[in-house]
């Protein structure tokens, strides 16, 4: 894989040489850093015949589009870094806001217990806790 950062310094034109030179090397992926736009994006990819890459951060210089929006303009692969920490974290603070005294805050939604506990693996878990168990603990019960 290879990457360049040429664009924000250099220009996109100078950024999609570079693409041209590694793919030229004999890259297998190539990947621009940071696009600002589907337009970048697509004549990018359109210029070269490697697999490029996406990367998607919120909040960042490069759209952030689905998937299927990303095949469309030209991509064969993308990263999504951050996306699940980021939810995470928002929901966590929204949640944190919801539970202060006064708030009107709407809860996000949450999960059972019990479907929390399968997604994290507990019932594998209790089944192969007794394995471990000392005997006399197992007799007692």
């Amino acid at each position: 894989m290879a990457r360049t950062d040429a664009r924000a310094v250099h220009g996109f034109d100078d950024a999609l040489a570079r693409g041209q030179d590694f793919e030229a090397e004999g890259a297998d992926i190539i990947f621009l850093e940071a696009p600002e736009s589907e337009d970048k994006m697509r004549r990018f990819c359109g210029a070269l015949k490697k697999p490029c890459m996406a990367n998607m951060v919120p909040d960042s210089k490069t759209p952030v589009m689905s998937p299927d929006q990303l095949h469309n303009v030209g991509y064969k692969l993308a990263l999504y870094p951050v996306m699940l920490l980021s939810s995470s974290i928002a929901a966590m603070q929204a949640t944190l806001e919801g539970l202060w005294p006064g708030s009107k805050t709407p809860q996000p939604p949450t999960m059972w217990f019990t479907d929390l506990q399968s997604v994290m693996g507990f019932p594998d878990y209790w089944s192969r806790e007794t394995h471990y168990q000392a005997k006399e603990c197992i007799n007692s019960h």
